[in-house]
């Protein structure tokens, strides 16, 4: 957008909604690896947000009693499969639907590559098992 010119703006808005979606299903799957950190340091986290903005007291319980046991580089998300599962689909949902949406526009991925690669950014940032 920057350099060329004559840039077709709304192939460019589809490709940014396209980015848009797979950037989140990658946080999604950061907040799922970051849980026990962002716990720990009192950040934000969608898992924890949605944990404590539905009050599952259960939940809450869980991770309050869990407090002192843990270091920030522990993984806690096999401990909360509810919410962790729900944000797992949720982001390999984002990350497919981004891969369609530069699809669109012309990469050349289709719909099963587009699975491998959701698959593999659960690998990459370092929960794999939740692929």
């Amino acid at each position: 957008e920057a350099v060329e010119s004559g840039v077709d703006r709304e192939k460019l808005a589809k490709c940014q909604r396209a980015f848009e979606r797979f950037g989140l299903g990658c946080q999604l799957i950061d907040d799922i690896r970051d849980i026990a950190k962002d716990f720990l340091e009192k950040r934000h986290n969608y898992i924890l947000s949605m944990i404590y903005h539905q009050c599952r007291h259960d939940e809450i319980e869980l991770l309050e009693s869990l407090a002192g046991s843990f270091e920030k580089d522990d993984k806690l998300h096999n401990k909360l499969p509810r919410p962790v599962g729900e944000t797992a689909c949720q982001a390999r949902q984002l990350l497919i639907e981004g891969l369609e949406g530069l699809a669109a526009c012309g990469l050349d991925v289709d719909g099963a590559v587009a699975e491998r690669i959701a698959a593999s950014m659960f690998y990459v940032l370092d929960v794999g098992d939740m692929a």
